[in-house]
């Protein structure tokens, strides 16, 4: 018999012609782990870090997840932040306690107490959504006085410096940090549904415990290889994104516009009050111009603040975007009814 039949697998085995002709020839079989181990070895030789302290995650969403799972007994978070630190806290019944971010002149002022009891401690870097920095040695020092997993949220970071090293793949990190990013925010492809995570082989063992076996798609383990071989030229987007955005906070502050100090691909102004960041993007609209307050994040524990955030146009989008906000400008009136700058320190700062 000339035939070689393969019977050792039992999915499905009938698919009609028409859709097989449309499916990419990776998702008819399962997964090959190999090409994710791979990966694996690719972003550690990238960080330069060895395999064994990296792991991927279906997007960081998933890696939140299970860190949460594995460590969250008592979290520490800062607030405002990311709002899936809080949502898989409730998830695993946590005991979260919530502090507004201490943020000073690229610092943490926090009590020390404060990390004694903690298992699991959150930190985003740059902060999302207000965009504050946080040198990673300060966080490194912050690791060295708790025993608690220190989980660095840095998918923002290369917008800071494209040269950013993640601070869980620094030599003289504590065991406790970790670093967790994102392919959705780096190379801007959600869809992907692509994260990594930068730590202690010892922490990097027991998530790896806790993962569904197939949890990397066959797709983001392939698309994963071939988006990582473009970083060279995703480093020159990424500069000019930082021109852009420097470049808007100067027209924003020019305006009169108190504008949030930002290490993200985003910038944000401060407002008189919440109901003039709800006039600032109803009136943006109507030139289709679209932004998010930070009352959209849906925070559980934070007021109406008034705080409007606008993605860094491209340079394309620049021009369009500026005369809309001179408009905004002169339709709010008495730029004294602008509040100015925050100082360092404070919660307006955070």
């Amino acid at each position: 018999m000339d035939l070689k039949l393969d019977l050792g697998h039992t999915q499905m085995r009938c698919i009609p012609e028409s859709l097989k002709e449309l499916l990419p020839k990776e998702v008819l079989t399962y997964p090959d782990k190999t090409q994710q181990f791979e990966l694996e070895k690719r972003l550690a030789a990238h960080h330069g870090v060895d395999r064994s302290q990296i792991c991927l995650g279906c997007g960081s969403s998933e890696l939140i997840d299970i860190l949460t799972l594995a460590y969250g007994q008592r979290v520490l978070n800062f607030v405002p932040t990311f709002f899936l630190f809080e949502f898989f806290g409730k998830k695993y019944c946590s005991e979260i306690e919530q502090i507004a971010w201490p943020w000073e002149n690229g610092s943490l002022k926090i009590d020390d107490k404060k990390l004694t009891d903690k298992t699991l401690i959150w930190i985003c870097n740059p902060n999302n959504p207000t965009g504050n920095w946080i040198e990673p040695q300060k966080i490194i020092e912050l690791a060295s006085k708790t025993d608690a997993i220190v989980a660095v949220d840095e998918n923002f970071a290369v917008f800071s410096n494209p040269d950013n090293i993640p601070v869980g793949s620094l030599p003289d990190a504590p065991s406790n940090v970790i670093s967790l990013l994102s392919f959705s925010k780096i190379f801007g492809i959600p869809g992907q549904r692509l994260g990594y995570a930068v730590g202690h082989p010892d922490i990097i063992s027991r998530l790896e415990s806790l993962f569904e076996v197939y949890h990397i798609n066959a797709l983001s383990s392939k698309y994963g290889h071939l988006t990582l071989s473009h970083w060279s030229e995703y480093k020159i987007l990424i500069k000019n994104v930082i021109k852009v955005r420097h470049k808007l906070e100067g027209a924003l502050r020019a305006m009169g516009f108190g504008v949030l100090p930002s290490n993200g691909n985003w910038v944000s102004i401060r407002l008189k009050d919440a109901e003039q960041a709800d006039f600032v993007r109803k009136t943006l609209l109507l030139d289709g111009i679209s932004g998010i307050t930070f009352f959209d994040f849906e925070f559980s524990y934070i007021d109406r603040e008034p705080y409007f955030r606008l993605a860094v146009p491209t340079s394309e989008e620049y021009p369009v975007l500026l005369p809309a906000l001179h408009k905004l400008r002169q339709t709010l009136g008495d730029p004294t009814g602008v509040a100015p700058e925050p100082t360092p320190g404070s919660l307006d700062s955070a």
